[in-house]
């Protein structure tokens, strides 16, 4: 019977070969991603399999978008999971520290008068 980490590593590569990233992989396999990168530092051979299961997805994707008619989702996704290699730059790059400006309209303290009507408020 294999012991909770054997079970913990075969959830973490089984999220990164369907796709998801190291995030997704260390919440579905309910650890923290601290714990997650000490067991890649740990053990190499499980470090290995994680690149090579990022690896595969990639090459999964890419195949699918060299040869599908219909390639879109296939590119949506790999410009969403590798940002760095397959976005575009206007998607990558935004511009930092830059302050909202918001201009709020003055809230009037006396009520419009309504030109159309003559009676007081009263209803004199």
């Amino acid at each position: 019977m294999p012991d909770t980490l054997d079970i913990i590593k075969a959830n973490v590569l089984t999220v990164l070969r369907n796709g998801g990233s190291l995030r997704d992989a260390a919440d579905y396999a309910r650890i923290t991603r601290g714990k997650l990168a000490i067991v890649r530092k740990e053990d190499p051979d499980f470090a290995k399999a994680l690149r090579e299961a990022i690896a595969q997805t990639k090459l999964i994707q890419l195949n699918k978008i060299a040869k599908a008619d219909k390639w879109q989702a296939a590119a949506f996704f790999v410009e969403r999971r590798w940002p760095d290699q397959f976005a575009s730059a206007r998607r990558t790059t935004r511009p930092r520290n830059v302050k909202k400006i918001v201009r709020f309209q003055p809230i009037p303290t006396q009520p419009k008068e309504n030109p159309t009507n003559t009676r007081s408020p009263q209803g004199e």
